[in-house]
């Protein structure tokens, strides 16, 4: 997927240090972390490859469950999400209600 198709993307190139942004207390930041690099994993829908994932990078203030490194195994939209882009990486940013299933991260194998 090339930058003019991503759906709403706002790009973070301006952004030196991504880990640095300020986020709402209940919001998440999650990297989409893929050997293919055209894979984008959209919430509800049976699109991702088995071997993508999501990752958080950062959490609000006010998430109690979830912390960076922790990897997202199923989420929804029901209240809204953000795509942005710096470079070739992919980042969503959702309300942490709409995480349904998640694994620490070495609880989980991108290879199998």
């Amino acid at each position: 997927m090339n930058r003019d198709e991503m759906i709403s993307a706002l790009d973070l190139k301006r952004v030196v240090n991504i880990d640095d942004v300020i986020l709402k207390p209940d919001q998440v930041l999650m990297q989409s972390i893929s050997p293919n690099k055209s894979t984008l994993i959209l919430p509800d829908e049976l699109i991702m490859s088995s071997n993508s994932m999501l990752k958080i990078i950062k959490v609000g203030d006010g998430v109690k469950f979830y912390k960076p490194g922790h990897i997202v195994l199923d989420w929804g939209s029901d209240k809204g999400f953000s795509y942005y882009y710096k470079g070739d990486s992919k980042f969503i940013m959702t309300d942490q209600y709409n995480i349904k299933l998640v694994v620490e991260e070495g609880n989980y194998d991108i290879n199998k």
